[in-house]
């Protein structure tokens, strides 16, 4: 028996062999389990086939997580599991156990069948810094997220930052498809994403080349079920924040492309409501528009006086504002007057 490293298209060709699963895992499901962590994959061979797979990654110093893995019929009754196993170089049982996989000091195994623990944070004092107004300043947007941005989007191209502004927004699915945002090959990447986003998602292993844009020459050929999809920029952005700052909690982005579409049509809702056939989603797509107009008032509050990105977004405010008025003059008034009233938290 042989024991080695193996990459991801690998071990999904063994999962895919072994009969108990009903719906083997993908290879794009598998890259998202593991992003941003630290991966184990190793697949075990009898005669040069290889018969099973053990896949985990690293939760702590102190904890390792067995998540997928199995034999193909070929391969049991021959200690294949357990010598996946032991080859994953942790401990079995309770954080102080010992076992022949492992000592004290390996990394303790945890599974399905048992809740992982994980170290948690215990502050002994905390300071108040200036980022602390940054904070308390957003209303629509994680705020952790939302100072991740004011740090990032400066250095984006323009239709980048209404993407990943416009993807924080709740908005319905069904009307996603109407509004996605335009291709590559439409409505090109800037700097920010080709020569440092796309390159620190993929050598982090946060995103596959296909993810970013290379698709395979038989990709247009396969079944759309098979298909891994290019990301757009909010998804690209997501992720390596969640990779940053792993323990902020799970929240989930839209791509969608509706106040930007908006602006494309130069402010005319009738526009973009008959030509992207959404006549009677007119008023989700006006709420929305009107959501995007105040959290372009949130982020202006953070820029300084002479930054180009404060000033775009105070034109885009100003002429999606006025887009919303035409609609409903007496809604837009309301909201904007509504979202300048004296926040208790700030006092002000």
């Amino acid at each position: 028996m042989h024991i080695r490293e193996a990459s991801i298209a690998e071990a999904v060709t063994v999962l895919s062999a072994i009969t108990e699963f009903a719906r083997p895992a993908t290879e794009a499901e598998v890259i998202a389990r593991l992003r941003g962590h630290r991966a184990l994959i190793l697949v075990a061979e009898l005669s040069g086939e290889a018969v099973g797979v053990k896949i985990g990654y690293q939760l702590s110093e102190d904890c390792f997580y067995s998540w997928l893995g199995g034999v193909a019929p070929t391969g049991r009754r021959s200690g294949v599991a357990q010598a996946l196993l032991e080859a994953q170089g942790v401990t079995v049982g309770p954080p102080d156990s010992k076992s022949k996989t492992g000592d004290s000091k390996s990394p303790r195994l945890v599974t399905d069948n048992e809740e992982p623990v994980r170290s948690e944070y215990e502050p002994e004092r905390a300071f108040q810094t200036e980022a602390l107004g940054d904070l308390l300043h957003f209303k629509s947007i994680n705020p952790i997220y939302g100072t991740y941005l004011l740090k990032v989007l400066p250095h984006a191209a323009a239709s980048e930052r209404i993407q990943a502004l416009e993807a924080v927004l709740e908005f319905p699915g069904s009307l996603v498809r109407n509004l996605r945002i335009p291709r590559a090959d439409v409505m090109p990447p800037g700097p920010f994403t080709t020569r440092y986003l796309n390159p620190q998602l993929l050598t982090r292993g946060l995103a596959s080349p296909t993810e970013l844009g290379d698709l395979p020459d038989d990709w247009d050929e396969l079944p759309p079920e098979e298909r891994v999809w290019p990301l757009m920029f909010p998804d690209k952005l997501l992720r390596l924040f969640q990779a940053e700052f792993p323990a902020v909690g799970s929240f989930r982005t839209m791509p969608v492309w509706a106040a930007g579409e908006l602006l494309t049509f130069n402010g005319d809702f009738n526009k973009l409501v008959t030509t992207r056939k959404i006549a009677r989603q007119e008023g989700v797509v006006f709420r929305h528009v009107l959501r995007f107009v105040l959290l372009c008032d949130e982020f202006i509050q953070h820029l300084p006086e002479d930054s180009i990105w404060r000033m775009d977004l105070i034109e885009i405010a100003d002429r999606l504002t006025e887009s919303c008025r035409e609609v409903d003059p007496r809604t837009t008034d309301m909201m904007v007057e509504s979202a300048k009233e004296a926040d208790p938290l700030l006092g002000a």
